[in-house]
């Protein structure tokens, strides 16, 4: 595993929390129809609301960062509001070999998560290290770390209706802070300045390089305003923050 971490949670223990009324409900399905037939333990709902969204860059001196811990909520990835609806299923298989999981309310897309004894969550999911581009001397990885609780002091009964006529009952909040790391590292200057040139100028390169180079940048460039285009070779990881209350 590329370890990053250190230098990043270390940066982010200065964040200062800031607070706005958001709520991203999205489609609901009918509720989990197997959990009558014994399949899981427990299907409770939580709030899941977006509270703050920081957006990173470490650069590979191993000194210099860049945050913006007031990054706009709008521009949280879709991917993970998809996976992390509001409010959002916590599930329990009754096999315990079983991983309990996170679901959005479409039932579409599940996550893995680890809950000890004290509800504590704590769980990192890794990827694959690959060959970041070209250069099979640079790699990437990409870390997804879950850390937080569950609030059941807080948004405890509200009932929500599914389109099948059945309701059900918040559990309470999710208060979670939602890490993703790109970790990029070892020869990578080339790579980084081709796909940095790429993005900026939307010139030299294929249309699907130019796509590549607005999803690895555009978010710290336009939205989180954290990454100066020009100082792209010097990246160490690309990281954000989805605080959840």
């Amino acid at each position: 595993m590329i370890d990053s971490r250190k230098t990043l949670l270390s940066l982010l223990l200065g964040t200062q929390l800031f607070m706005v009324t958001s709520c991203q409900f999205g489609n609901y399905a009918d509720q989990p129809v197997d959990n009558s037939k014994g399949a899981y333990k427990s299907t409770d709902l939580y709030f899941t609301e977006p509270s703050q969204f920081d957006t990173v860059v470490i650069y590979n001196d191993g000194t210099a960062t860049t945050s913006n811990p007031n990054t706009p909520m709008a521009a949280i990835p879709l991917s993970l509001l998809n996976q992390f609806t509001d409010p959002v299923y916590y599930m329990v298989p009754t096999d315990t070999t079983k991983s309990s999981f996170f679901m959005d309310l479409s039932l579409s897309y599940a996550i893995n998560t680890i809950v000890d004894s004290t509800g504590a969550i704590n769980n990192e999911i890794d990827s694959s290290v690959v060959t970041f581009w070209s250069n099979p001397n640079c790699q990437t990885q990409v870390q997804k770390i879950q850390s937080g609780a569950f609030n059941k002091s807080s948004g405890v009964g509200t009932v929500i209706s599914f389109p099948d006529g059945s309701t059900s009952k918040t559990a309470g909040r999710l208060t979670m802070d939602f890490t993703y790391i790109r970790v990029i590292q070892g020869d990578c200057s080339a790579d980084l300045t081709y796909l940095a040139q790429c993005y900026k100028t939307g010139t030299g390169c294929s249309s699907n390089d130019l796509s590549a180079a607005n999803g690895l940048f555009d978010l710290y460039v336009n939205r989180g305003g954290v990454l100066n285009i020009d100082n792209a070779a010097k990246i160490k990881a690309l990281a954000y923050i989805v605080h959840f209350q």
